[in-house]
């Protein structure tokens, strides 16, 4: 999960 949830092949973790 990246910290901005920006890729499209994750689950955003965090969007703020």
């Amino acid at each position: 999960n990246s910290p901005l949830g920006l890729a499209a092949v994750e689950v955003p973790s965090t969007n703020g």
